[in-house]
């Protein structure tokens, strides 16, 4: 569920979940991207909406063989940035949902490792390091209050810590200062932003 803040983890043939789950979430039907539905991502919006209301499980078996290739429609389509235009509008719905945070679309885009340059409408102006440490923050208390094992806790701070110092630095101002002060956010994200922006330097 914590990974959903990161694109969306669940390849959609593997999914197995209640029918009457699905029918009180509406199926794909979603105002966030109403109107936009043919540029695909319903998926994505679908399980957002349905870790607001249900618990996820990860089978550890590989039970799946996907092919991706130049024409895979997230990947090679000419309408790419209408796709990726709908991830950043479910995510920064998604967002508000989790946390109440009114989050720019640019930092939904950082979160899922996309240019804002690629994303139709969006503005290409760098996020906001505050708004993204707040993002931040809050999902690791929530993991951490759901439980979220050792290993996998490592795996989303590396993710993050990615994130922040891709946004620290495509913002080019007091790189060092912004990258210790993701230590006040989290002593591990922190460590890893800082520890990488040095090793930039060097």
């Amino acid at each position: 569920c914590w990974s959903l803040f990161l694109g969306c983890p669940l390849w959609h043939p593997t999914v197995m979940l209640r029918k009457e789950v699905i029918d009180k979430l509406g199926w794909y039907g979603s105002p966030t991207i109403a109107g936009r539905e043919e540029y695909s991502t319903e998926d994505y919006d679908l399980w957002c909406r349905a870790s607001q209301v249900a618990q996820f499980h990860n089978l550890p078996d590989t039970l799946l063989d996907y092919r991706i290739h130049a024409d895979n429609h997230s990947l090679g389509s000419a309408r790419r940035m209408e796709h990726r235009k709908n991830l950043v509008l479910i995510l920064t719905q998604h967002i508000k949902s989790s946390f109440g945070m009114d989050v720019s679309e640019s930092t939904s885009a950082a979160l899922l490792g996309i240019e804002p340059s690629d994303v139709a409408g969006v503005e290409e102006a760098a996020p906001d390091t505050q708004e993204l440490a707040g993002l931040i923050k809050g999902i690791l208390k929530g993991a951490i209050k759901d439980g979220v094992t050792y290993h996998s806790m490592r795996q989303l701070r590396c993710r993050l810590a990615s994130v922040a110092e891709t946004v620290i630095w495509q913002r080019g101002l007091n790189i060092m200062r912004e990258s210790i002060a993701m230590l006040k956010v989290d002593a591990g994200v922190g460590m890893r932003v800082l520890w990488s922006s040095v090793r930039r330097f060097l």
